[in-house]
């Protein structure tokens, strides 16, 4: 996908949430990058 072509290989789920007063859901998209991602930007500050 995109992340990976960048360089940012990651997990990414969608889930739905409900809200609150609202008929519909709200949709939250989680991106959970790879730990070689995470210590690569920890490196670079």
């Amino acid at each position: 996908g995109v992340l990976d072509g960048a360089g940012f290989p990651a997990v990414v789920t969608a889930h739905f949430v409900p809200m609150e007063g609202q008929q519909r859901p709200r949709t939250t998209i989680l991106i959970k990058f790879a730990e070689e991602v995470l210590r690569r930007e920890a490196r670079l500050g």
